[in-house]
């Protein structure tokens, strides 16, 4: 869609430059273009900390960090309403991979040494709390009787948090029914919202 440009400082929109020229796999171009998008927008407001981790990622670690965002629950709706960001990464029986293989844990600890993400910790919600899931184009409320819920074995950094916001999110192949059967076993149902819904439940 067209942007209006917003005025961008000259020192951040270098930084933007110098590290889109690094950028060689498709995945590490997508993550500079939308951070500069963002920025032009005003939506975005990102530290220099994080350009410069974003820089220095290697183009590997941007594909596999693109591929964890696409098993997080988050983006925004077409009015550009936020939902919050949640990694849905469970870790499987044999104790070793997550995800029904799709991460090992030398993957996720590759992130981990990188400051993106936090291994072997949990989001978890309390008993008076109904969270909202956006997965894919698909937007589910969990309800669960007078328990406390938790969602996976992972969670992003503050740094992780904005680079997942230039992400694609929750698109992962068969991840609405990874997170039914996780929930089941909680004893968590998900609803389905319908479109008139959905921002009333935010």
């Amino acid at each position: 869609k067209g942007v209006d440009p917003e005025p961008l400082d000259e020192e951040k929109l270098d930084s933007i430059v110098e590290g889109a020229k690094t950028a060689y796999t498709d995945e590490a171009k997508n993550l500079w273009a939308a951070l500069l998008a963002k920025e032009l927008e005003g939506t975005g407001s990102y530290t220099k900390r994080t350009m410069r981790m974003l820089k220095e990622m290697e183009s590997f670690d941007a594909i596999l960090f693109s591929e964890v965002c696409a098993y997080c629950s988050g983006g925004s709706d077409e009015q550009g309403n936020k939902y919050q960001t949640i990694p849905l990464i469970f870790l499987d029986e044999d104790g070793v991979n997550y995800n029904d293989g799709a991460f090992s844990y030398s993957d996720l600890t590759r992130l981990e040494s990188i400051g993106l993400v936090k291994l072997g910790a949990t989001t978890f919600f309390g008993p008076n709390q109904n969270p909202v899931l956006h997965i894919g184009s698909k937007t589910y409320v969990l309800i669960h009787r007078d328990n406390r819920i938790s969602f996976g074995n992972l969670i992003l950094t503050s740094f992780g948090e904005e680079i997942a916001s230039l992400c694609a999110m929750g698109g992962a192949e068969g991840l609405s029914s990874l997170v039914v059967e996780k929930m089941s076993a909680q004893n968590v149902q998900l609803v389905e919202l319908p479109d008139d819904l959905k921002l009333q439940q935010k």
